[in-house]
């Protein structure tokens, strides 16, 4: 799995967030679609650069296994996270 995987399932959630507020023109909903596409957005955005902090954070200790450590916290961040899309998904 990767990143733009997960980045692909959250353009999904996205996508039925737009085709369920789509046809719905009551004056409480105006600009409610707006407001959730750019949490998602921004949600992802977030978990992004906090994948790449933890991961650096790993990488500053140098050595023969610092890209191995950066490598793996990356991806363990990105699991973490698709993990938490996919039970969203579900719900």
């Amino acid at each position: 799995m990767s990143w733009s995987r997960s980045t692909r399932f959250l353009s999904s959630i996205a996508k039925d967030a737009k085709d369920t507020y789509a046809g719905l023109d009551e004056e409480r909903l105006k600009g409610k679609l707006d407001e959730l596409l750019e949490l998602i957005n921004s949600t992802q955005e977030t978990w992004k650069a906090y994948a790449v902090a933890a991961a650096s954070e790993e990488y500053h200790g140098g050595g023969t296994g610092a890209s191995l450590r950066y490598s793996y916290t990356y991806i363990d961040k990105m699991l973490e996270r698709i993990k938490e899309l996919m039970e969203f998904g579900q719900a």
